[in-house]
């Protein structure tokens, strides 16, 4: 029986949305928010897909999970694996999310393991080993938190060029940006002549490899406003 990679990456997501909506009071309050909720909120939801015991769940994921201080104008971050965010103002990139890799290829991620006597073989990390950060934000700032299908395939300099074009920022207008930056990014992980993120990667750890990476995409965006 094949497992279906995509159910514990979202049912992950499905916890921590609902830990956030229980804890909604909570989270209302600004001063409850610190550079320990993103972190809370990973472990809370990944230690319920755990003690659900649920074989059906079996699978793994990298996570990134932010969080908003309104008051402060504070991001908290935690970072587990090569999924992550950029901040970009003025049309520069500001902060950069931290990747994180046991070697070239294989990112730290969460797991759900089958009970099999080789799973030492399976990489399977703590949410305790995110990468926790904090920046100040700025009105005006874009969020772009986004899956290495993003990152491995379109470079620094493309996505600014594809953010600049953002005119509006509108919920429609971005929630299109959104879909426009992740096309144009799987439009280039399918041409073999293309020098991709990914590939020049891989050739400093010494892999003769070209072209982009072939890879689920998901983009958000996110600015900072008044309102």
């Amino acid at each position: 029986m094949g497992v279906d990679p995509s159910k514990f990456s979202s049912n992950l997501m499905k916890q921590c949305k609902r830990f956030v909506d229980q804890e909604n009071v909570l989270f209302a309050q600004n001063e409850n928010i610190s550079e320990r909720t993103p972190l809370e909120i990973l472990m809370q939801s990944y230690n319920c897909l755990i003690e659900s015991k649920d074989q059906g769940l079996i699978g793994s994921s990298t996570a990134c999970i932010i969080v908003f201080n309104r008051e402060s104008k504070i991001l908290y971050s935690a970072n587990l694996g090569d999924s992550g965010f950029v901040v970009i103002r003025n049309n520069k990139i500001v902060f950069r999310s931290q990747e994180q890799y046991h070697y070239f290829n294989a990112p730290f991620q969460l797991a759900l393991l089958p009970s099999m006597n080789n799973e030492e073989n399976l990489f399977s990390d703590k949410p305790q080993s995110a990468d926790v950060r904090s920046f100040q934000l700025v009105e005006g700032d874009l969020i772009v938190l986004a899956t290495d299908g993003l990152w491995d395939n379109l470079s620094e300099s493309h996505l600014l060029l594809k953010t600049s074009n953002i005119r509006d920022f509108y919920v429609e207008d971005m929630q299109q940006a959104a879909k426009n930056i992740a096309s144009f990014a799987t439009e280039l992980s399918q041409d073999p002549n293309y020098m991709s993120p990914f590939a020049i990667s891989a050739r400093k750890n010494g892999i003769n490899f070209k072209g982009g990476k072939p890879d689920d995409i998901t983009v958000l965006l996110a600015r900072v406003s008044k309102s």
